[in-house]
Parts: C-alpha cells; sequence; structure tokens
C-alpha cells in the first residue's frame, strides 16, 4: 500500500527495484515482493498507456492489470482469499474490486466494505483505480472533504510530479 509512488515516478524496471526496496523494509517475505512487483509494473504499464480515454481503453488498462497480476493468481488459491491483510490476498481483493465496478469510487467502496483489512485493500485499491481511470475520477466531494491545507499540498507534489515526468 505504500509503493505506489515509484510506479509513478520511475521507468517500470526501477520503478518495482525502488517499490520491492520500501516493501522489504517492513515486509521482506518473497510472496510481498512478488505483490509489490506485479502491483507496480501493473499501475506503470496503465499509466504509461497513450491510448484515448473511453470504454475501450478502460478494458485494455484492465487486461493489462490483470496480465501483470497472473502470476499472483497462480500462486493463490482464490477460494480462500479473505480480506484478511495478507498481502497476496490483499492484493487481489483490490483487482476484483477493480475489474468487477466501472468506476472509481465504485471500485474504492467495493474493496473497503469487504471488511478486515480495509484500509489496507482500499489503498491497493485507490492505487490501481487511480491509475485506470485518472485523478478527475476521484468524486469531487471527497476531495472536498479533504483538509484545505493538505488538499492544496498535495495538488503542488502532484502537478511537480506530471512536470517532471513530462
Amino acid at each position: 500500500m505504500r509503493t505506489i509512488y515509484p510506479a509513478l515516478w520511475y521507468r517500470p524496471m526501477e520503478a518495482v527495484q525502488a517499490a520491492t526496496a520500501i516493501g522489504r523494509m517492513t515486509h521482506a517475505h518473497d510472496d510481498s515482493t512478488l505483490a509489490v512487483a506485479a502491483y507496480t509494473l501493473a499501475v506503470a504499464d496503465i499509466i504509461d498507456d497513450d491510448k484515448t480515454d473511453g470504454a475501450t481503453a478502460t478494458a485494455w488498462r484492465k487486461e493489462r492489470i490483470e496480465y501483470h497480476m497472473s502470476r499472483v493468481r497462480e500462486v493463490t488459491d482464490e477460494r480462500k482469499v479473505q480480506p484478511d491483510g495478507y498481502v497476496l490476498n490483499s492484493l487481489i481483493c483490490a483487482i476484483n474490486a477493480v475489474r468487477d465496478t466501472g468506476t472509481f469510487e465504485d471500485a474504492l467502496v467495493k474493496a473497503v466494505n469487504l471488511g478486515g483489512d480495509a484500509d489496507t485493500i482500499g489503498a491497493i485499491t485507490g492505487g490501481l483505480a487511480g491509475a485506470l481511470y485518472g485523478a478527475n475520477a476521484i468524486p469531487q466531494r471527497w476531495q472536498g472533504a479533504l483538509n484545505r491545507r493538505i488538499y492544496r499540498q498535495i495538488e503542488r507534489l502532484a502537478k511537480n510530479a506530471v512536470a517532471r515526468i513530462c
């Protein structure tokens, strides 16, 4: 849940290296490294997509997410997936929430309503859905609920990041 930033900042392989290093600080297990790498590659891939917006582009991006997550699905018994905080389960819950919905809001609401480790699953889902749908898809009423000073700071940081990438 803390590893979205490298995918937004670096080229894909550099992003994976940075994200897995961040992840290993607190979660050194191979399953965590697998999850972080898959998540980072999926986000980096879909934000690098230059396709136009619309249903076709969204469907293509969802396919790319599934492609990058296929190894995670291979090593997990999905019949036993619970929103329990285990890294692979959390990632699969997030993937499924994005796969089974059509908007940023619906994906995030579905994810956190699974219960369990809702903040982790929500953070992972928010990263995937944000990359998939873009910042403009975040409901205005959610943005308006943020502390204005913090909101302006986040907005400034995001603009600086975009300017640096472009």
